[in-house]
């Protein structure tokens, strides 16, 4: 069963948003479980070859992959916690920010009404969308090696500051919450299943939903745009 539970990063100030994006980032770029999508995003990117990412945190997996799928991506989040990452309501995305939608790790973060919102949004719009999540409850014990991950990881963070060595290596307040918000987004992540209930009904689109290796994932195709043509 799905717990929406408590996540410090929904609320947590700008200080500790931006050390825990940045440790995912880190840790996106290192274990790469999204490169297995490369060629679905050249596929779905059409010749405009563009992208916009939705709930983008620090870039997540970027960096590496719009090279590897031959795009340019638009970043966006809710809550930007850097600068080049636009400010966009992945329930109402702007009309001039064509091409892709797609979302990593981060579709957790919505419960189920604003979740199906981001995919009848996309669906209005006639635009392919692509969800892809490495964490499930399937994960939750491997959460409990988190803390040291973050303690071997944290030094590879570009820039650190000062005070997320602070928070890391003398008083270990990162590597807790990054411990916790990692366990509750285990608790959090849709399964395959309920991913197919949360679609129905939204027309127009076709849906491909399943799993790859340990990433749950969904990709929404528009279908025929003018049915009398």
């Amino acid at each position: 069963m799905r717990i929406h539970a408590f996540e410090l990063c929904d609320v947590a100030p700008l200080f500790w948003r931006q050390a825990e994006t940045r440790y995912l980032a880190v840790a996106i770029a290192l274990t790469r479980p999204f490169d297995r999508f490369a060629d679905d995003i050249a596929a779905l990117a059409g010749p405009e070859r563009r992208v916009v990412d939705l709930g983008s945190g620090d870039g997540g997996p970027w960096p590496a992959l719009a090279a590897k799928a031959g795009v340019d991506v638009v970043l966006t989040d809710l809550r930007p916690t850097r600068a080049g990452v636009r400010a966009v309501d992945a329930r109402a995305v702007p009309a001039e920010l064509t091409g892709l939608r797609t979302m990593f790790d981060a579709f957790h973060h919505l419960r189920p009404v604003e979740a199906r919102a981001v995919l009848a949004d996309a669906a209005r719009a006639r635009t392919p969308i692509l969800i892809a999540e490495a964490l499930s409850r399937r994960t939750i014990l491997a959460t409990l090696l988190v803390p040291l991950f973050v303690l071997l990881l944290v030094p590879r963070i570009r820039p650190v500051s000062p005070w997320i060595l602070v928070f890391t290596y003398l008083v270990p307040l990162l590597p807790l919450m990054i411990f916790w918000d990692a366990m509750i987004s285990s608790l959090r992540a849709y399964t395959p299943r309920e991913l197919r209930a949360m679609v129905e009904g939204i027309e127009d689109m076709a849906w491909e939903i399943g799993r790859r290796g340990a990433v749950s994932y969904l990709i929404g195709r528009p279908l025929v745009a003018d049915r009398d043509g």
